[in-house]
């Protein structure tokens, strides 16, 4: 690999077990997110808040247990955690164990916060974790680029919070990745929060496992959880459909659009898709474009993937410049700590120039990194 440098464009954290509990706005504070260790008692520990669904933390935090123990780990409380998903030093010892050079930083159980409906109580959790998300990356911010959770649903706030955290340091910001009911993310409703991202240059995430609709999935995660496992990326794929075939894009041409872990394998198919749909119906429908949907996603779209070598090995119809290979550590699809003999194995064949792109030079431009 080209100057054996990697980096992650999708990592994640642990939240520390009593962030909410001493740090958020009093007023908030019995209600706020906080982790439950045997809620109603179960065994385990549980993230709990007010308007969403109590969650037990182990499921997606096994990260580096094999998949034979992984019946064991159910039941673990936030102190059974790996301490790199919340302890600055003992991350980049494990960056170090992974061959991993930095690595850009989502939310873990936060990312829940998105299922609130009461928005100012969503608005005071995410100025909470963002605080702390600014801390932690102070202890290495050539190695740790952190997101910042963003609430769409007072538009004016978001803007607000979008300059103050960027001004911060973090590097980016996460949205739901569906907005809030009756609305789209390309009506004029969003346009403040889209021309704020645009004229800064902040990237804009949408993650999977972040809707702000009550999303009923066919296949319960606790349940059925490979059956589920096709589920995740469904609103991300609906979401960018959406805004592919809008004039989003031709509003926001330097707006850049992050797909979070939905992988990127179906993207040739989709693509090709929107073009026919859009060249069909989009007159009929009166939005006229001045680009294939295809052209907006080459021009203002990245997707960050784990394990895909379906997106690898399709990479020409999606565009190498637009990808960009992730862990997922700390968290239970991680390819951690044998980063790079995934990467071998999944990148079988690729040329050097390609493979460096994919693993490292895309998200060094999108987010900062010095790699030179």
């Amino acid at each position: 690999m080209a100057d054996n440098i990697i980096i992650s464009a999708d990592s994640h954290v642990f939240e520390p077990v009593n962030l909410w509990e001493t740090r958020i706005d009093k007023k908030y504070r019995e209600r706020g997110p906080r982790f439950v260790a045997d809620w109603q008692g179960k065994p385990g520990t549980f993230f709990v808040c007010d308007g969403i669904n109590p969650r037990p933390i182990a499921s997606i935090a096994a990260a580096g247990i094999p998949k034979e123990e992984l019946v064991k780990f159910k039941d673990v409380h936030h102190r059974d955690l790996r301490a790199g998903g919340y302890d600055p030093v003992e991350r980049l010892k494990d960056q170090a164990i992974d061959g991993v050079s930095g690595e850009v930083l989502y939310a873990t159980y936060a990312m829940q916060l998105y299922q609130m409906q009461d928005a100012g109580l969503q608005e005071a959790a995410f100025h909470t974790y963002n605080e702390w998300m600014v801390e932690l990356c102070s202890h290495a911010p050539d190695k740790l680029k952190g997101l910042a959770l963003i609430s769409v649903y007072n538009v004016d706030n978001a803007v607000k919070a979008l300059r103050h955290w960027h001004s911060r340091g973090l590097v980016g910001a996460m949205i739901a990745n569906v907005p809030p009911a009756g609305t789209e993310y390309s009506d004029a409703l969003y346009e403040p929060f889209w021309a704020a991202a645009e004229e800064m240059g902040v990237p804009i995430s949408i993650h999977t496992l972040t809707s702000n609709r009550a999303v009923v999935h066919r296949f319960p995660r606790d349940k059925r959880g490979a059956a589920s496992y096709p589920e995740n990326p469904l609103e991300v794929m609906l979401t960018l459909g959406e805004i592919l075939t809008s004039t989003l894009f031709d509003r926001h041409p330097k707006l850049k659009l992050v797909l979070a872990e939905a992988d990127t394998g179906w993207l040739p198919w989709l693509l090709e898709r929107v073009d026919r749909g859009q060249e069909r119906y989009g007159g009929q429908n009166g939005i006229h474009l001045k680009l294939k949907p295809s052209e907006y996603f080459h021009r203002n779209v990245m997707a960050a993937f784990i394990k895909d070598r379906v997106g690898v090995y399709t990479r020409e119809f999606t565009g190498v410049d637009n990808l960009m290979w992730s862990s997922d550590y700390p968290h239970t699809d991680t390819t951690w700590p044998k980063s790079r003999e995934s990467i071998a194995h999944d990148f079988a064949g690729v040329s050097e120039s390609d493979m460096r792109k994919m693993t490292c030079t895309n998200a060094a431009k999108l987010y900062g990194f010095n790699v030179v």
